[in-house]
């Protein structure tokens, strides 16, 4: 078997809710990542790091 062939073998098998994102989606996540930035809609890595000690 080919590497494509292989590729579009494991796409298939892939579910749907796993597709890669359009370059269109993955834009529209940055310009909101970048938006909530500008309006302090973030947690810094020290309280990340706090909550994922509580898991």
């Amino acid at each position: 078997m080919d590497l494509k062939s292989y590729i579009t073998k494991i796409q298939e098998k892939r579910p749907p809710e796993l597709n890669p994102f359009t370059i269109e989606e993955l834009v529209n996540r940055i310009e909101q990542s970048e938006l909530n930035f500008k309006n302090g809609k973030f947690k810094s890595q020290k309280e990340l790091e706090k909550i994922s000690a509580n898991w």
